[in-house]
């Protein structure tokens, strides 16, 4: 992945069929250390994943680490585990102005955990991203899920400071800077708990009775809504 994130003239990479064999139906496919390893900024514009056992966890590592990514215009994810919340990321990769990925090749993708089904983990939901978290950073969809908030963050038009509070973190822990391409450099190790919220980007709700409820919460869904980018449904 290091060779793959430095190489200036790789264009094309096919690792279809790749994994091994997961040792139970939590663990994340071995693609997630790969996808990590180009955080650097891949040229890769064409990547095959297909049949790598890649589920909504993969799926997000995915999604957090190529969607700052311009160069990347098409990708094969045919015959994985995704599920709604694999496809989820998927949809939200091509929403993203910064992020190049213009097709996919998801066939055969409809299996996999759905919110609710065996779930344990804490699933993020872009449009209503507050909670509380607990994240063990060895794990990459941990590191996954951290990102991805500071996405929310960032598309939200907030600072971290605004966003993260009643942190506990061993050891400790700062906020990591932005680097050249979009993405932020996360401990490989590590423990943290935080409440994230995004109230301030909404204001306060307002009491009086003769509010408009109906057209506050369509103000609120605005804000929180993704939409595509001009530039990829033109």
């Amino acid at each position: 992945g290091e060779l793959v994130s430095t190489s200036k003239s790789l264009r094309s990479l096919q690792l279809a069929n790749v994994s091994t064999a997961l040792v139970d139906a939590c663990s994340v496919s071995p693609v997630s250390s790969f996808l990590e390893a180009c955080s650097g900024g891949t040229k890769l514009r064409e990547l095959d994943l297909s049949l790598n056992r890649i589920d909504f966890r993969c799926a997000l590592t995915l999604e957090t680490i190529f969607e700052n990514n311009r160069h990347l215009t098409r990708l094969s994810i045919a015959n994985n585990p995704l599920g709604v919340l694999g496809m989820r990321s998927l949809l939200r990769m091509l929403c993203r102005k910064q992020c190049g990925l213009l097709h996919f090749d998801a066939q055969d993708c409809g299996s996999g955990d759905s919110a609710g089904e065996n779930v344990e983990e804490r699933v993020f939901n872009a449009g209503k991203p507050e909670g509380r978290y607990a994240l063990d950073l060895a794990f990459p969809y941990d590191r996954a899920l951290l990102r991805a908030l500071y996405t929310a963050a960032e598309r939200f038009g907030l600072a971290p400071g605004d966003c993260f509070s009643e942190m506990s973190a061993q050891p400790a822990f700062d906020h990591p800077a932005v680097s050249p391409t979009g993405g932020r450099e996360l401990p490989a190790k590590g423990k943290l708990a935080f409440k994230f919220s995004v109230e301030k980007v909404y204001g306060e709700t307002p009491a009086s009775p003769e509010v408009d409820i109906a057209a506050f919460m369509e103000s609120r869904l605005r804000v929180a809504r993704l939409e595509p980018s001009f530039q990829k449904v033109r």
